[in-house]
């Protein structure tokens, strides 16, 4: 209903064609897809470095202030959640995973910030906290060994970290109305995690989302 009522003053304001100038402010949120590059370690399984997870559900805002009608300074906060990744080693069956969050100041530059269609590129600094898990179940005819012993999965590893965070991506945003537009992003993100944890010092994943979004400001107000 709220979704209805947003398409239908949008659609009734000012002709399409993003005009962005001095002073406008965009915000948009979506979902998308994301893409583990990073293998962790996986000896207290038995295993080596082991890719982290498979594709995920990525999702995010964003808000940018633009200081002129191509240059913008803004805010992201995304996050992924990835689907397990199995792997066999040869005494147990292994399950591998991570989520992270981002925080991010951008810088954004705007090609053709007065036409329907405007390709943009960007760049980001900031924080990650990011998760990693490791679980395990014995294969036949190899049991845990402490006293416990048998057969069921346990979790041998899941610890959390904060650290340094960038990003690179570009995309292209289409201007349903003057203030209604839709933003296809692509973007590869950077997230430092300690080596002596996680077995790499890095966590880089890429992402693609479609959003929604909200222009507001000097030229959405004439």
């Amino acid at each position: 209903m709220c979704l209805a009522v947003l398409f239908s003053a949008a659609w009734s304001a000012a002709p399409a064609r993003a005009d962005i100038e001095t002073g406008d402010h965009l915000v948009h949120m979506g979902v998308g897809l994301s893409v583990p590059l990073t293998d962790m370690d996986t000896s207290m399984a038995g295993g080596g470095m082991e890719k982290i997870a498979y594709r995920g559900v990525f999702g995010g805002a964003q808000y940018v202030h633009h200081v002129s009608p191509s240059f913008g300074l803004g805010l992201d906060l995304s996050g992924a959640v990835h689907e397990k990744a199995n792997h066999v080693t040869p005494t147990r069956f292994v399950e591998t995973n991570s989520t992270v969050l981002v925080f991010q100041g951008i810088m954004r530059y705007v090609f053709f910030p007065e036409d329907k269609i405007t390709p943009f590129l960007f760049g980001g600094f900031g924080f990650n906290r990011f998760r990693g898990e490791v679980k395990a179940v014995p294969r036949p005819g190899n049991p845990w060994t402490d006293a416990g012993g048998g057969y069921g999965e346990r979790t041998l590893f899941d610890r959390n970290s904060l650290g340094m965070a960038a990003s690179l991506g570009g995309g292209a945003e289409y201007y349903i109305t003057e203030k209604l537009f839709l933003n296809l992003d692509g973007r590869w993100i950077f997230c430092a995690i300690p080596a002596d944890t996680f077995g790499a010092n890095s966590a880089n994943f890429t992402a693609t989302t479609l959003r929604l979004g909200w222009k507001f400001g000097r030229s959405a107000d004439r």
